[in-house]
């Protein structure tokens, strides 16, 4: 059976975006008690930006979070997801998904992005060797992702 891994969820913030508004946009995918930690950056013209971001390696955690993308996913970002599912797979079976970071926190909605200033998602699944002979691995990760 496939099985997500990890969840990694990781955001740039610039001195011009209010860091709260962009936590509150990440806790709406967040199970509670995820921690979001912080790394302060000097940027090229001694900007300050901060980098958040979010590990989540729990079965029930990792559960809840996809209940929550689900749950904020727009209609027409599923129909993109599930179109693009195989160019966003590596060969390490890891799903990178970037979200627009405004659409996020002013409409509550994920809409799937190719743009720089969004949130980035990784979604690392465990793949045995047998679900990769058998070739239908891309089924067996839309019926975890719910897609």
């Amino acid at each position: 059976m496939v099985k997500i891994r990890e969840v990694i969820i990781r955001t740039y913030v610039h001195e011009s975006e209010d860091i709260s508004k962009v936590k509150e946009a990440l806790n709406l995918l967040l199970p509670e008690e995820v921690k979001i930690n912080e790394k302060v950056l000097s940027g090229f013209y001694k900007t300050k930006i901060i980098i958040l971001e979010c590990r989540i390696n729990k079965k029930d955690k990792i559960k809840r979070f996809i209940e929550k993308f689900n749950e904020h996913m727009s209609e027409e970002s599923k129909i993109l997801l599930e179109a693009t599912l195989s160019d966003r797979i590596d060969d390490k079976f890891s799903l990178y998904i970037r979200v627009d970071k405004q659409t996020l926190y002013q409409k509550k909605k994920i809409l799937i992005t190719e743009e720089e200033d969004c949130i980035w998602i990784k979604i690392s699944f465990d793949v045995t060797k047998k679900e990769r002979l058998i070739g239908n691995v891309l089924d067996k990760i839309k019926e975890v992702l719910m897609i």
